[in-house]
Parts: C-alpha cells; sequence; structure tokens
C-alpha cells in the first residue's frame, strides 16, 4: 500500500465523517503493535484499528472484532488518558504522514482537558504520542538524543522538522523531474509525484477511487495503476485497508 500524504488527507476527511463528536469507549491491544479503538456516536460502536507495524502500519474503520488478547504499559497509559474521552475531530500535520486525534474530557479538578492522541504514520518509525499542553505525556516509542526532538514524557511535543513545502499548491515552473516534486512538497510518494508530471496537475483536483492492483496486490487512494491490469475499487479507504490487512493476516499466517 502506498500510505503518503496524499492518502492521509483523504483518509482523515473519511475518519471525520464517521468519528467527529464520537465518544471513546473502550481502547484494546490485539498484538505488540496493534490498537483497537472502540467509539460511541448515536447509538452506534464503531471500530477503529490503529496499527504501527512497519509492513503494515496505519489507522482505518472496520466492522471486524479481533480479540483482546494483549497488555502492555502504553495501552494502560492510552485508557488512563483517553478513554471516556469525546473525539473533537481528526486533523492532518501540514499534509505530512502524521494524524492528530483531538480529544476533550471532563476533569473532576481541572474541568475541560484537551489531549490529543498523535500518530506518526512513518513505516518502521511509526510511533503513537500522548499530548497534552504541547508536552509528551507517552510515547509508545521512548527515545532520548543529547539534542534535538525528544520522544519521552514531559519532554516539549514537536513534529519532525522539515523544509518542505505542504503540497497543496505545486508550482510547476520550479519542477523539471518528479523527484523535485518529492524533493520540494511533504507528504508526496513517488508513484504520486509522477503521476503529477505526466498530468501537470494540483493534487487537491485529484478525485480519489480507491484502488487495489490485483495481480501486485499494491493499493492506492486513487486509480493509478497500468489501466490493463485488473483492479478492484472500493467505496471508502478504510474498506481497501481493511482488505488489505486481511491479506497480510493471511499471508502471515
Amino acid at each position: 500500500m502506498v500510505f503518503d500524504g496524499f492518502f492521509v488527507y483523504h483518509l482523515v476527511q473519511e475518519l471525520n465523517t464517521q468519528l467527529e463528536k464520537a465518544r471513546l469507549e473502550k481502547i484494546y491491544q490485539t498484538n505488540e503493535m496493534s490498537f483497537v479503538f472502540v467509539f460511541y456516536l448515536r447509538g452506534q460502536r464503531r471500530f477503529m484499528n490503529l496499527n504501527l507495524s512497519s509492513h503494515n502500519f496505519g489507522a482505518y474503520l472496520t466492522k471486524k472484532k479481533d480479540e483482546s488478547t494483549f497488555n502492555s504499559q502504553f495501552l494502560i497509559s492510552l485508557k488512563r488518558n483517553l478513554e471516556g474521552a469525546i473525539l473533537q475531530n481528526v486533523s492532518q500535520y501540514q499534509t505530512d504522514r502524521v494524524m492528530i486525534f483531538n480529544f476533550i474530557m471532563n476533569d473532576f479538578i481541572d474541568g475541560s482537558v484537551s489531549k490529543q492522541l498523535v500518530f506518526e504514520a512513518m513505516g518502521r518509525h511509526s510511533n503513537l504520542l500522548i499530548t497534552k499542553d504541547e508536552l509528551i505525556v507517552d510515547t509508545f516509542k521512548k527515545m532520548f538524543f543529547a539534542e534535538g526532538r525528544q520522544l519521552i514524557p514531559q519532554a516539549k511535543f514537536e513534529f519532525f522538522p522539515t523544509t518542505k513545502l505542504p503540497f497543496l499548491a505545486i508550482d510547476y515552473s520550479k519542477i523539471f523531474s518528479y523527484k523535485d516534486i518529492i524533493d520540494q512538497y511533504m507528504g508526496v510518494s513517488p508513484i504520486l509525484a509522477k503521476y503529477l508530471i505526466e498530468h501537470n496537475i494540483q493534487i487537491p483536483d485529484i478525485k480519489i477511487n480507491p484502488t487495489k492492483q490485483i495481480g501486485s496486490k499494491k493499493s492506492y487512494v486513487f486509480d493509478i495503476f497500468d489501466q490493463k491490469e485488473e483492479k478492484k475499487y472500493y467505496c471508502t479507504i478504510s474498506k481497501l485497508m481493511d482488505d488489505q490487512d486481511i491479506e497480510q493476516k493471511v499471508s502471515v499466517s
């Protein structure tokens, strides 16, 4: 699956339509790298898988109810900080592969409290952080460095530093190859950059159509594949990701 900033751009919109203002009822963990968030909204429970594994990372809605078989210190922290909170919305950091789940919960002492669950969907560098008032409350992966970005509780939260621009308005007068797009704009994968060079189009003008190429099992948020190849289309990005997840589990077993 090509999980780039454009993919996240539309995934965030999809999650907002289904989860905005929902109450986070329960969190459980299915394996070392995967969590399930159970939301309740207008009489319905909605399940969101969040996977940190390097080969299958992402967040998506699912109707499957995997058994809760795993426990960890970070799961306890997630439960303590977020269960019972209302999800105000889901946002994206600029156009990067970073999703921010913005929660509000009532504290008996402090009243209304805002917290964020930050999902950095970066392949083997993927991470999940709980933040409050721009400080890290807890983080799935903890790292301490002599200088620069720290990933430990009570450290100031900072996004990955970058000099790249958001991809919302590409200046083609400064573009001479698809690599120029990758180097200059945040969240653009090679396959998307090549498409942009060929069509000279602005990214927000691309209409999505979640697609899987049957032979290679590659997938993307719109049909970017060879027209001669057999493909399968999905009505939502989550259904595409859910189907991909099933195939991953079958291949592993």
